[in-house]
């Protein structure tokens, strides 16, 4: 038994001695316990990363614009640029079915600690919404953390059968989320949490409206990523899965249940002369033959070309590839265009209580800037065609809208 115990001893001090201590250099906003705390998840304790090992886990942060190390016999130098964190981005979207203008108010490093505040909203002829998100991170110094969040929206959904609208409804929705979670290891986390839900409805056709209602649910979200930032794309995978289940609802209606997942990975070839993207997303709502039971999707990708919320329905699974290819490096970003085709499967609502399968294909080009200094895209186009729904159509964001 002492055996095992002084080894134990030993090794650990084995460990320190051979641990090289990290001295920083150039945070001006950034903790220094934080950015400690961004290296503990990448390595153990007991471990000597390489340089380059070090550089890919803090620029994964996207806190950083420049890194430079340096070694010592007895410690290891970092030196760093920080990218500004609190930035005004303006919101601007453009489509054939409406045009969205905000403002939101972004910080991902609140008081150098790595808390994430949102705040902003945006209105346009057909919607208008608000939101607040809140993110504490390392709870009493570890990798537990809490966010909180206000949303509310109201929108006019219009559903299409290829370029005709055949169906319309105004929606509003009120949500407060409360969620706990915890980093499992670099940037892959685990979150449960509980929401309170306010919907209601106006008809936009002669139709009776349906009825509004409150519902409380509970969620879980887990976030697998296998990703390096890079400024244009982020080399790897990563999967992201989300699961709500109502608990309680004030009409006695049937309790919903909702899944989404999504998988999304980046490929760099020659030189990052080329970037291949690809992603497939499935949304799934437990059918309950209620008429207030159903999904509107389109315009994201996967779904590019079918106007937003265009389609309604039960199931949807979009599969997207991406081509881009870098066109101008600036000090300021990096210009990219490219190629991009998406096909969606869509189990599509169809009175009463029957499914519809349908399909739709969409390719056309993009053209995207990413602005260096901040890591977020400033501008995005997207132009093509999607059979049934679009012979032609574009979309155009700026900031966040993108």
């Amino acid at each position: 038994m002492k055996l095992v115990l002084y080894l134990v001893i030993g090794m650990n001090l084995f460990c320190q001695l051979h641990a090289k201590p990290y001295q920083f250099q150039g945070l001006e906003r950034s903790k220094e316990s934080f950015v400690r705390s961004l290296l503990s998840r990448c390595f153990a304790a007991d471990e000597d990363p390489t340089d380059e090992q070090i550089e890919r886990c803090l620029f994964n942060s996207r806190l950083f614009a420049q890194i430079n190390i340096s070694r010592t016999a007895d410690q290891t130098v970092i030196t760093v640029e920080e990218k500004w964190t609190l930035i005004p981005i303006p919101n601007f979207q453009s489509s054939k079915t409406d045009n969205r203008y905000g403002l939101l108010l972004l910080e991902s490093n609140l008081f150098g600690l790595g808390h994430f505040l949102l705040v902003g909203g945006s209105v346009g002829k057909k919607s208008k919404s608000g939101l607040f998100l809140f993110t504490y991170r390392n709870i009493a110094a570890s990798r537990y953390f809490a966010n909180i969040s206000l949303f509310t929206k109201s929108q006019d959904l219009e559903r299409y059968r290829g370029e005709e609208i055949i169906d319309q409804l105004q929606e509003s929705r009120e949500s407060v989320r409360l969620a706990i979670g915890r980093d499992l290891f670099e940037k892959s986390r685990l979150s449960l949490g509980l929401a309170n839900e306010a919907l209601t409805y106006e008809s936009l056709t002669e139709a009776p409206a349906l009825t509004g209602y409150r519902s409380q649910k509970w969620f879980l979200r887990l976030v697998i990523d296998q990703r390096n930032f890079r400024l244009f794309y982020d080399d790897g995978w990563e999967l992201n899965t989300r699961f709500e289940s109502q608990i309680r609802r004030d009409d006695d209606g049937p309790l919903e249940s909702f899944l989404d997942i999504t998988l999304h990975g980046s490929q760099p070839f020659f030189n990052e002369r080329l970037i291949l993207k690809e992603q497939i997303r499935s949304l799934a709502i437990k059918p309950t033959g209620d008429p207030r039971s159903f999904l509107a999707v389109g315009k994201t990708r996967g779904f590019r070309g079918i106007p937003d919320t265009g389609a309604w329905v039960k199931q949807a699974t979009g599969l997207a590839f991406d081509a881009l290819t870098p066109l101008w490096h600036t000090s300021r970003g990096t210009l990219t265009s490219g190629l991009f085709w998406d096909h969606a499967l869509l189990e599509e609502i169809a009175p009463p209580s029957r499914h519809r399968l349908t399909s739709s294909n969409g390719y056309g080009f993009s053209l995207y800037f990413f602005i260096k200094q901040v890591a977020v895209p400033g501008f995005g186009l997207e132009m093509g065609q999607n059979r049934p729904y679009s012979d032609f159509f574009a979309q155009v964001s700026i900031g966040a809208g993108f």
